[in-house]
Protein backbone atom coordinates (compact mmCIF):
# COMPACT_ATOMS: atom_id res chain seq x y z
CA UNK A 1 0.00 0.00 0.00
CA UNK A 2 1.41 3.49 -1.09
CA UNK A 3 1.87 5.48 2.09
CA UNK A 4 0.22 8.97 1.71
CA UNK A 5 3.28 12.34 0.78
CA UNK A 6 3.48 13.07 3.99
CA UNK A 7 6.69 12.22 5.74
CA UNK A 8 6.66 9.09 7.96
CA UNK A 9 7.47 11.73 11.03
CA UNK A 10 4.86 14.30 10.07
CA UNK A 11 2.00 11.66 10.15
CA UNK A 12 3.30 9.80 13.17
CA UNK A 13 2.66 13.23 14.75
CA UNK A 14 -0.61 14.11 13.18
CA UNK A 15 -1.74 10.38 14.42
CA UNK A 16 -0.72 11.41 18.04
CA UNK A 17 -2.33 14.75 18.71
CA UNK A 18 -5.79 13.36 16.88
CA UNK A 19 -7.50 11.87 19.53
CA UNK A 20 -7.26 14.57 21.61
CA UNK A 21 -8.97 16.62 18.72
CA UNK A 22 -11.35 14.08 18.43
CA UNK A 23 -12.48 14.49 21.65
CA UNK A 24 -13.22 17.32 22.21
CA UNK A 25 -15.39 17.71 18.74
CA UNK A 26 -16.85 14.52 20.11
CA UNK A 27 -18.03 16.08 23.17
CA UNK A 28 -19.84 19.02 21.40
CA UNK A 29 -21.67 16.96 19.50
CA UNK A 30 -22.30 14.48 22.12
CA UNK A 31 -24.33 17.65 23.98
CA UNK A 32 -26.70 17.48 20.86
CA UNK A 33 -27.86 14.11 21.64
CA UNK A 34 -30.59 12.86 23.42
CA UNK A 35 -29.79 12.00 26.68
CA UNK A 36 -30.41 8.35 28.62
CA UNK A 37 -28.48 6.40 31.17
CA UNK A 38 -24.85 4.72 29.40
CA UNK A 39 -23.81 1.33 29.16
CA UNK A 40 -22.06 -0.24 26.35
CA UNK A 41 -24.57 -0.14 23.37
CA UNK A 42 -21.69 -0.35 20.49
CA UNK A 43 -20.68 -3.74 19.24
CA UNK A 44 -17.23 -5.13 17.51
CA UNK A 45 -17.41 -7.98 14.87
CA UNK A 46 -13.88 -9.20 16.09
CA UNK A 47 -11.92 -9.59 18.98
CA UNK A 48 -8.31 -8.84 17.71
CA UNK A 49 -7.70 -7.11 14.30
CA UNK A 50 -4.59 -8.13 12.26
CA UNK A 51 -2.95 -6.38 9.60
CA UNK A 52 -1.05 -8.04 7.33
CA UNK A 53 1.83 -6.99 4.99
CA UNK A 54 1.18 -8.59 2.57
CA UNK A 55 -3.03 -7.98 2.59
CA UNK A 56 -3.21 -4.65 3.62
CA UNK A 57 -6.55 -4.28 4.30
CA UNK A 58 -7.82 -4.41 7.99
CA UNK A 59 -11.40 -3.74 8.67
CA UNK A 60 -13.94 -4.39 11.84
CA UNK A 61 -17.23 -3.66 12.33
CA UNK A 62 -19.18 -1.94 14.94
CA UNK A 63 -22.99 -1.94 15.52
CA UNK A 64 -25.49 0.30 18.23
CA UNK A 65 -27.40 -2.66 19.43
CA UNK A 66 -29.22 -0.12 21.31
CA UNK A 67 -32.51 2.31 21.55
CA UNK A 68 -30.37 6.13 21.35
CA UNK A 69 -27.58 7.04 18.84
CA UNK A 70 -24.11 7.01 20.11
CA UNK A 71 -21.08 8.83 19.28
CA UNK A 72 -18.00 6.86 18.77
CA UNK A 73 -14.34 7.46 18.56
CA UNK A 74 -11.20 5.73 17.85
CA UNK A 75 -7.64 5.37 17.72
CA UNK A 76 -4.74 2.74 18.19
CA UNK A 77 -1.91 3.03 20.90
CA UNK A 78 1.41 1.08 20.66
CA UNK A 79 1.50 -2.33 22.88
CA UNK A 80 2.78 0.49 26.21
CA UNK A 81 0.05 3.20 25.99
CA UNK A 82 1.43 5.73 23.65
CA UNK A 83 0.08 7.35 20.27
CA UNK A 84 2.81 7.23 18.29
CA UNK A 85 1.85 4.87 16.05
CA UNK A 86 2.20 4.65 11.97
CA UNK A 87 -1.34 3.50 11.97
CA UNK A 88 -4.99 5.37 11.89
CA UNK A 89 -8.23 4.02 12.35
CA UNK A 90 -10.98 5.72 9.82
CA UNK A 91 -13.15 7.40 10.62
CA UNK A 92 -11.47 8.53 13.98
CA UNK A 93 -15.22 10.13 14.92
CA UNK A 94 -18.71 9.36 13.85
CA UNK A 95 -22.48 9.10 14.80
CA UNK A 96 -23.89 5.38 14.88
CA UNK A 97 -27.77 5.27 15.15
CA UNK A 98 -29.99 2.66 16.82
CA UNK A 99 -29.56 -0.70 14.72
CA UNK A 100 -26.90 0.60 12.00
CA UNK A 101 -23.60 -0.66 11.38
CA UNK A 102 -20.18 1.16 10.39
CA UNK A 103 -16.81 0.17 8.63
CA UNK A 104 -13.47 1.24 10.91
CA UNK A 105 -10.44 0.67 8.53
CA UNK A 106 -6.82 0.46 9.92
CA UNK A 107 -4.48 2.15 7.49
CA UNK A 108 -0.69 2.49 7.61
CA UNK A 109 -0.33 6.61 7.59
CA UNK A 110 3.81 6.34 8.04
CA UNK A 111 6.45 3.88 7.50
CA UNK A 112 5.79 0.21 8.14
CA UNK A 113 7.16 -1.30 10.80
CA UNK A 114 10.79 -2.42 11.09
CA UNK A 115 10.39 -6.05 11.97
CA UNK A 116 10.46 -9.77 11.62
CA UNK A 117 8.08 -10.48 14.18
CA UNK A 118 4.72 -9.60 14.81
CA UNK A 119 3.90 -6.56 16.80
CA UNK A 120 0.73 -5.40 19.43
CA UNK A 121 -0.75 -2.81 19.13
CA UNK A 122 -4.07 -1.27 20.61
CA UNK A 123 -7.41 -0.59 18.65
CA UNK A 124 -9.57 1.59 21.03
CA UNK A 125 -13.42 2.29 20.28
CA UNK A 126 -14.81 4.72 22.71
CA UNK A 127 -18.74 5.05 22.85
CA UNK A 128 -18.87 8.63 24.13
CA UNK A 129 -22.62 8.90 25.94
CA UNK A 130 -24.99 12.21 24.92
CA UNK A 131 -24.85 15.53 27.33
CA UNK A 132 -28.01 14.97 30.25
CA UNK A 133 -30.61 16.96 29.33
CA UNK A 134 -31.92 20.32 31.51
CA UNK A 135 -34.42 17.73 33.12
CA UNK A 136 -32.51 15.27 34.22
CA UNK A 137 -30.93 16.56 37.37
CA UNK A 138 -27.80 15.15 38.86
CA UNK A 139 -26.26 12.13 36.80
CA UNK A 140 -23.28 10.61 36.56
CA UNK A 141 -21.86 9.62 33.20
CA UNK A 142 -19.63 6.86 31.42
CA UNK A 143 -17.45 6.73 28.13
CA UNK A 144 -17.04 3.09 27.65
CA UNK A 145 -13.76 2.49 25.91
CA UNK A 146 -13.31 -1.14 24.17
CA UNK A 147 -9.71 -1.94 23.43
CA UNK A 148 -8.36 -5.17 21.46
CA UNK A 149 -5.78 -6.48 20.11
CA UNK A 150 -4.04 -4.78 16.72
CA UNK A 151 -1.41 -7.31 15.37
CA UNK A 152 0.90 -6.32 12.69
CA UNK A 153 2.42 -8.69 10.49
CA UNK A 154 5.54 -8.38 8.59
CA UNK A 155 6.37 -9.75 5.43
CA UNK A 156 7.18 -13.93 5.27
CA UNK A 157 4.55 -14.73 7.71
CA UNK A 158 1.42 -16.21 6.57
CA UNK A 159 -0.44 -16.93 9.43
CA UNK A 160 0.47 -20.65 10.03
CA UNK A 161 1.86 -20.99 13.59
CA UNK A 162 1.16 -23.59 16.38
CA UNK A 163 1.57 -22.55 19.79
CA UNK A 164 1.17 -26.18 21.06
CA UNK A 165 4.47 -26.60 19.46
CA UNK A 166 5.93 -23.09 20.20
CA UNK A 167 5.19 -23.12 23.91
CA UNK A 168 7.00 -24.22 26.82
CA UNK A 169 7.24 -23.31 30.43
CA UNK A 170 10.80 -22.50 31.27
CA UNK A 171 12.58 -22.55 34.45
CA UNK A 172 10.79 -25.53 35.85
CA UNK A 173 7.24 -23.81 35.12
CA UNK A 174 7.96 -20.53 36.33
CA UNK A 175 7.73 -18.83 33.18
CA UNK A 176 6.08 -19.56 30.00
CA UNK A 177 8.07 -18.95 26.78
CA UNK A 178 6.74 -18.24 23.35
CA UNK A 179 9.57 -19.60 20.67
CA UNK A 180 7.66 -18.60 17.85
CA UNK A 181 7.30 -14.89 15.94
CA UNK A 182 3.87 -14.88 16.86
CA UNK A 183 2.17 -13.29 19.56
CA UNK A 184 0.52 -15.42 21.61
CA UNK A 185 -2.55 -15.03 23.38
CA UNK A 186 -3.35 -17.23 26.16
CA UNK A 187 -5.68 -18.83 29.01
CA UNK A 188 -4.03 -20.58 31.73
CA UNK A 189 -6.11 -22.49 34.32
CA UNK A 190 -5.77 -25.57 36.53
CA UNK A 191 -7.88 -28.72 36.31
CA UNK A 192 -10.81 -28.21 39.18
CA UNK A 193 -10.21 -24.61 38.94
CA UNK A 194 -12.41 -22.80 36.82
CA UNK A 195 -10.57 -19.16 36.93
CA UNK A 196 -8.90 -18.12 34.03
CA UNK A 197 -5.66 -16.50 33.65
CA UNK A 198 -5.15 -14.45 30.57
CA UNK A 199 -1.71 -13.84 29.14
CA UNK A 200 0.22 -12.29 25.82
CA UNK A 201 3.48 -13.29 25.31
CA UNK A 202 5.75 -11.29 22.67
CA UNK A 203 7.63 -13.59 19.90
CA UNK A 204 10.72 -14.92 21.48
CA UNK A 205 9.84 -14.03 24.62
CA UNK A 206 9.06 -15.03 28.71
CA UNK A 207 6.70 -14.12 30.77
CA UNK A 208 6.49 -15.40 34.51
CA UNK A 209 3.40 -17.56 34.97
CA UNK A 210 0.97 -16.14 37.32
CA UNK A 211 0.14 -17.85 41.02
CA UNK A 212 -1.16 -21.24 40.35
CA UNK A 213 -3.20 -23.66 42.67
CA UNK A 214 -1.33 -26.64 40.72
CA UNK A 215 1.92 -27.56 39.97
CA UNK A 216 3.42 -26.85 36.76
CA UNK A 217 2.96 -30.34 34.70
CA UNK A 218 -0.63 -29.92 35.58
CA UNK A 219 -1.04 -27.01 34.15
CA UNK A 220 -3.97 -25.92 31.25
CA UNK A 221 -3.22 -23.25 28.36
CA UNK A 222 -5.44 -22.25 25.67
CA UNK A 223 -4.64 -20.27 22.25
CA UNK A 224 -6.29 -17.86 20.87
CA UNK A 225 -6.26 -17.89 16.81
CA UNK A 226 -6.76 -14.98 14.76
CA UNK A 227 -10.27 -15.26 14.60
CA UNK A 228 -10.77 -15.17 17.93
CA UNK A 229 -11.35 -19.00 18.38
CA UNK A 230 -10.02 -20.79 21.30
CA UNK A 231 -8.05 -24.23 20.91
CA UNK A 232 -8.18 -27.39 23.23
CA UNK A 233 -6.19 -27.20 26.80
CA UNK A 234 -2.71 -28.48 26.11
CA UNK A 235 -0.05 -28.71 28.79
CA UNK A 236 3.48 -26.95 27.24
CA UNK A 237 6.74 -29.43 27.45
CA UNK A 238 8.65 -28.29 30.93
CA UNK A 239 12.25 -26.90 30.66
CA UNK A 240 14.20 -27.10 33.67
CA UNK A 241 14.36 -28.12 37.23
CA UNK A 242 10.34 -28.71 38.39
CA UNK A 243 9.90 -25.55 40.19
CA UNK A 244 7.66 -25.46 43.70
CA UNK A 245 3.80 -24.48 43.39
CA UNK A 246 2.99 -21.17 44.26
Amino acid sequence: MTAPHATPRRASAAARRLPYRVAAVALAVAALLPWQSAHADVRLSKTRVIYAASHPDATLTVSNAGTEPAIVQTWIETADDKLDTPFFAAPPLFRLDPGDTNLIRVTLVGQAPDTRVERLYWLNVKEIPPAPQASAGNTLQFAIRTRIKLLYRPPGLDGAFDLQRDLRLSRGGASVENTSPYVASLFVTCPEDDRQTSLTVNPHASLPMPRMSCPPADVRIQSINDYGGISAPFTPPLDGPVSTPH
